[in-house]
């Protein structure tokens, strides 16, 4: 009776010992509170096509007011709200495909859509292909955070494709490092953008 009462607690042991390791190698869906805000700052460089407008250099503010996401362009004391909103900020946080809860290693997804070039009204078929590539350390202005590292590969063909690289937080719950490259099918030129979380403010 010893014996089997002694293999029981083992097992239990053993399933419990095994719990915190999971949990740390998986992010779950996060949910947000109002009061929350983070703060990060994007620089672009190379063309983004025929409009300029579309370039993200600068410091931005996403927060969560009455339930739903606001971004604002920060400068000093001074914030602008951004309507409409652009989804590369919107992004950052867990509300579109570029993050496909539950994440772990090795997870995969993908979609196809039809998309256009900035300043051309015709569309063309595009497929985008995610995978979470590894759990690494990223140093951000904002801290040292144990993130996923994921992959997007957004193409139209052989020589037309772009990648996307970020790392997502579950401390944070957001990406706090994102970096975009339209001229990694080897195109001379194209958008090159970098993202970092410099600031979160949980809710009080």
């Amino acid at each position: 009776m010893k014996k089997l009462l002694f293999i029981g607690l083992f097992i239990v042991a053993a399933l419990f010992g095994h719990s915190p390791a999971f949990s740390q190698d998986e992010a779950t869906k996060p949910g947000y509170k109002n009061g929350e805000s983070w703060l990060f700052t994007s620089k672009d460089s190379g063309t983004i096509g025929s409009d300029p407008s579309k370039m993200l250099n600068g410091t931005y503010e996403l927060s969560i007011v009455d339930g739903k996401i606001k971004i604002a362009a920060v400068t000093g004391s001074q914030k602008d709200e951004l309507d409409p909103r652009p989804p590369t900020l919107i992004c950052l946080l867990g509300f579109c495909p570029n993050l496909n809860f539950p994440l772990s290693v090795g997870k995969q997804w993908g979609r196809d859509y039809k998309g256009t070039y900035i300043g051309s009204s015709k569309t063309m078929a595009r497929k985008v292909t995610y995978e979470v590539k590894a759990i690494e350390q990223v140093t951000t202005p904002a801290g040292t955070f144990r993130a996923f590292k994921l992959e997007s590969d957004d193409r139209a063909g052989p020589r037309d494709y772009w990648v996307t690289n970020y790392w997502y937080s579950p401390e944070t719950r957001s990406i706090v490092k994102y970096q975009f490259d339209a001229t990694a099918g080897g195109q001379e030129a194209g958008l090159k953008r970098e993202i970092e979380l410099i600031k979160f403010t949980p809710a009080k």
